[in-house]
């Protein structure tokens, strides 16, 4: 069982190429905002902490995270 001084962190995936859609899904507009600004406010909802994992760093750039919002990029890029 978890103690009271545990946190949990949310990892959102948002390093796919946008081969179907044909541009960057994360930065589409969703009731009103960006569909990623919108999946982080939901997500701060039950995690402490919230991580987005890009495929690249200009894709990281490109999504404009909150600044409390870490990012980090593919191990291994473009594998799906």
């Amino acid at each position: 069982m978890m103690g009271s001084d545990s946190t949990v962190t949310a990892v959102i995936l948002a390093g796919g190429m946008s081969r179907r859609l044909g541009r960057n899904k994360a930065l589409e507009p969703f009731g009103g905002e960006p569909l990623i600004r919108r999946v982080i406010g939901r997500t701060r909802l039950f995690a402490d902490d919230v991580l987005v994992v890009a495929n690249d760093e200009a894709r990281v750039a490109e999504l404009d995270l909150p600044d409390d919002v870490d990012a980090t990029v593919d191990m291994f890029p473009n594998m799906g």
